[in-house]
C-alpha cells in the first residue's frame, strides 16, 4: 500500500472508531491503514491533541470518504 501517497480520511479520538471504520473500506474493497499521532516511537504527550487517523491511497481519497459518509 505504501508505493502511492497516502491521505487522511479521517481521525478518530479511539483506535476502536478508527478500527471499525477501517473495516468499512476494506468490506467496500478499499486499503487502509490505521495510524495513531503516537506511533512511530513518538511521546504521545508531544500531541497538542491525540487523533488515531485513518488513512488511504492519494486516489481512494473520495471513494473512502463517500463509504465512510454513507455509513455514518
Amino acid at each position: 500500500m505504501t508505493d502511492s501517497p497516502l491521505v487522511t480520511v479521517a481521525s478518530y479520538l479511539s483506535r476502536g472508531d478508527a478500527e471499525i471504520a477501517r473495516a468499512r473500506l476494506v468490506g467496500e474493497g478499499l486499503d487502509a491503514i490505521v495510524q495513531a499521532d503516537d506511533e512511530g516511537g513518538l511521546n504521545p504527550g508531544f500531541f497538542a491533541e491525540y487523533r488515531v487517523r485513518l488513512v488511504v491511497r492519494a486516489g481512494d481519497a473520495a471513494r473512502a470518504a463517500v463509504v465512510l459518509e454513507e455509513r455514518g
